[in-house]
């Protein structure tokens, strides 16, 4: 049924809470491919007063977030085993709830588990927010894993 799973990461332990899901619900249904994703909003350079001095400072700000992106999703995958489930990774630079909702659309994806954490703040890609755009216009069924009260402060 669920053949083809994303899943959509921030690079967060919380966010990681979906992993156990993952992979019961990847094997109970016979999945063939489950896909780590990664969205980074790259730095745009505005007019007026900013923190970077030049162009080139922006570029390396966002290779270095790209980078870091990559970096995540090569580590998560190494240590990630489903047995005879393919485990793949892709990243792309966007708007999050958007970016996801255009990949799952283009790369036909039949689930989407993730993360629905609440939490917020620069160091935060993946919020609440982020899950609840997703409901509001689905390309495929979603699946949002409450993370545990000890990470929300409760």
């Amino acid at each position: 049924m669920y053949h083809k799973i994303l899943v959509p990461l921030d690079g967060s332990k919380l966010a990681e809470c979906v992993l156990p899901h993952v992979e019961s619900i990847a094997k109970g249904c016979g999945a063939d491919e489950v896909i780590f994703f990664r969205v980074w909003e790259p730095l745009q350079v505005w007019s007026g007063e900013n923190t970077f001095k030049s162009d080139a400072e922006v570029s390396q700000w966002n290779a270095d977030k790209k980078a870091e992106a990559e970096n995540y999703l090569k580590t998560l995958v190494a240590k990630t085993k489903y047995d005879g489930i393919q485990i793949s990774s892709d990243i792309m630079s966007g708007r999050p709830a958007q970016t996801i909702t255009e990949y799952a659309t283009k790369n036909k994806v039949d689930m989407i588990i993730i993360a629905n954490h609440g939490c917020s703040g620069p160091s935060q890609m993946f919020t609440g927010n982020v899950a609840s755009r997703l409901i509001q216009n689905p390309k495929a069924p979603i699946l949002m894993v409450n993370t545990p009260d000890v990470f929300m402060g409760v």
